[in-house]
């Protein structure tokens, strides 16, 4: 058995109530012992006593008369009884008169050595210490009733003590019965402590079981598992710990569970928290980071329009002062050709400040200008007449595809005419002569992707394609941000104010169309975008015939 096991409860009571109930057989067997004992010895001494007041009064007249040969013959007779050990007769001086032990005779013997203290403790006798002695004084009242009794009544008998009489019994029959007693008590001692370990094993059991499953559910709930439970098996104070344990189990399972409940949900919330932070942040970088471009392009714009502003300007000026200091000697020719210049230089400012004015309008939410139905193919006619003259000077054709049958469009012919003419100045741009610049509609009666659209879309469709060196495909998008110029290795950084595909975006977005881009470096560039057809109580019957030439040209 192991130390824990020689520690535990179960032992230790076992331990406790087995010496408890040992020690009880015990201390009672000592006890009965004790009394049997003392019972025995009583009544020795109270049959000592007996025998010494029949002898006293057996021998008190020969005492009287000096008889010793009787007083031997009494004494005799009263060692035949087994318990006695010596008898001793002695006179009214103390002086032994007749006296005998068990196995001995010593009438014979002198007067010392009957004195009953040496008998007592005379050599070779076992028994010696173990006598119980009683002595009896002989009295004058025995002396007179005996005279009476005699019919001799004496007036000499002495007034005081006759004699004494001294009778020594053995206790050997004290030990025996004490003895006899032990062995009689020895099984008796040792089946009460079977049967007592018998039944504190029962009770133990009944006790400690209950014990030992709380420690064992104990134990298993520490380690984790709260679905164990205790057996309740009665209604006494164990049944009610049972139920008190399995009470408190309960309690803490269910809190257990809403800690974790209250975990997870605490941790979607963290979650939920941090992705909702992250995606804030991500947000700001991204603003930040826009508003670190827009800076920058703001910065680029004022330094471009500064320039386009000064460099019309400078040329007027120029123009002015000489026409201002040499106009007499300037030939008519040279006149015009300035005046021309300035006029041209104005026309430039003057699309530079409505450019600007009119994406600030765009930007500022302006009324919604009124939509009424409008030729699609005079809005083509009227832009490509508008950069002819660019075209033509750069080598370039151009070339239209509207058919004659194409529905009206829902939208302000100026401002279509516009977005026209910047899609169409910017092809013209990155377009190298000899190539050439196509605008083509058409009608797209159901909506769908159509072109790579970034979203599905439906009405007017007009596209705007070139020959050009083409668009690198991250910058697409770009492309209509305010101020953006996208540069290029051939041409380098064009002219103008990059505000063209951004107030074309806005014009289109605003009619509730879409605008795109698609472009192959090297391969060219097409700018796409849709309008909402008119409906067809909308549209006046027929087109023009100006109309109808220009789709057809």
């Amino acid at each position: 058995m192991n130390r824990g096991r020689w520690l535990s409860l179960r032992f230790k009571f076992l331990l406790w109530v087995i010496s408890l109930v040992m020690y009880l057989c015990l201390a009672l067997g000592y006890v009965f012992v004790r009394l049997t004992e003392r019972n025995v010895h009583e009544e020795l001494e109270r049959r000592g006593a007996g025998i010494a007041q029949l002898l006293a009064h057996k021998s008190c007249p020969y005492i009287l008369r000096g008889d010793s040969e009787a007083l031997d013959f009494i004494v005799r007779s009263a060692i035949q009884d087994e318990d006695v050990r010596y008898v001793v007769i002695s006179d009214s001086d103390g002086n032994p008169i007749a006296s005998t032990v068990s196995g001995e005779d010593i009438s014979e013997k002198d007067g010392a050595a009957l004195d009953p203290t040496a008998l007592a403790s005379s050599p070779g006798r076992d028994d010696a210490a173990d006598i119980i002695d009683v002595a009896t004084p002989i009295t004058p009242d025995m002396a007179r009733a005996w005279s009476f009794a005699a019919d001799t009544p004496r007036p000499d008998l002495p007034l005081e003590q006759v004699g004494m009489v001294r009778v020594g019994l053995s206790t050997t029959r004290e030990g025996t019965a004490v003895a006899m007693v032990s062995r009689q008590l020895a099984p008796l001692i040792f089946v009460s402590c079977l049967l007592s370990i018998i039944g504190t094993l029962l009770v133990e059991r009944k006790i400690t079981r209950p014990v030992e499953e709380l420690v064992r559910a104990t134990k298993a709930i520490a380690s984790g598992n709260l679905t164990l439970r205790v057996n309740v098996r009665s209604n006494d104070e164990f049944g009610e710990l049972a139920k008190s344990f399995n009470q408190m189990a309960d309690a803490l399972s269910t809190t257990l569970e809403k800690i974790e409940t209250y975990s997870h949900s605490l941790e979607d919330k963290v979650r939920l928290r941090t992705a909702e932070l992250e995606a804030k942040t991500r947000a700001l970088l991204k603003a930040n980071s826009e508003l670190q471009e827009l800076d920058r392009l703001k910065s680029g714009y004022v330094s471009n329009v500064s320039h386009e502003l000064r460099t019309p300007l400078t040329s007027i000026k120029a123009i002015a002062e000489i026409l201002g200091t040499q106009d007499q000697n300037l030939p008519r020719e040279r006149t015009f050709e300035f005046l021309r210049i300035i006029e041209s230089q104005t026309d430039r400012l003057t699309k530079l400040i409505g450019d600007i004015l009119d994406l600030s309008r765009l930007e500022h939410g302006g009324p919604l200008p009124e939509l009424q139905p409008i030729s699609l193919g005079e809005a083509v006619s009227e832009a490509l007449n508008s950069v002819k003259g660019i075209a033509e000077d750069r080598g370039v054709e151009l070339h239209c595809a509207v058919p004659p049958d194409l529905p009206h469009a829902l939208a302000q012919a100026g401002k279509i005419e516009q977005v026209l003419v910047n899609l169409l100045g910017n092809a013209l741009k990155f377009t190298p002569r000899g190539g050439s610049v196509s605008i083509k509609a058409r009608y797209l009666a159901e909506e769908a992707i159509w072109r790579n659209s970034p979203i599905p879309v439906s009405g007017i469709a007009i596209s705007v394609a070139d020959t050009g060196t083409g668009i690198p495909k991250e910058q697409l998008e770009a492309v209509f941000d305010k101020f953006r110029q996208i540069e290029n290795a051939a041409w380098g950084k064009p002219s103008g104010s990059g505000l063209g595909l951004s107030i074309s975006k806005e014009i289109v977005e605003r009619f509730g169309g879409t605008i795109w881009a698609e472009s192959e470096p090297g391969e060219g560039s097409t700018f796409h975008f849709t309008i909402r057809a008119a409906e067809a109580s909308d549209c006046e019957t027929g087109a023009p015939a100006e109309a109808e030439r220009a789709a057809a040209a």
